[in-house]
């Protein structure tokens, strides 16, 4: 197994690139970010939470499926 299997690559949970899912790019910030829908992960942080309109929708749905379990 070379050193270039082993390397590490995050990717994007939303958007596909051939038949893989989209690779994301590191920012001078520390985050990695997808050019196409803009998701982030920061991989050094563990409550760390994107904030892109897919995963905020996710979570918002995740909120009301909580509520109506709770009811």
């Amino acid at each position: 197994m070379s050193a270039h299997d082993t390397q590490l690559v995050i990717r994007c949970p939303y958007c596909a690139l051939g038949w893989d899912f989209r690779p994301l790019t590191p920012d001078h910030e520390g985050r990695f970010v997808c050019e196409k829908c803009g998701h982030t992960a920061c991989p050094g942080e563990i409550a760390y939470l994107c904030t892109c309109r897919r995963c905020l929708r996710l979570n918002e749905a995740a909120i009301r499926l909580e509520n109506r379990y709770l009811r």
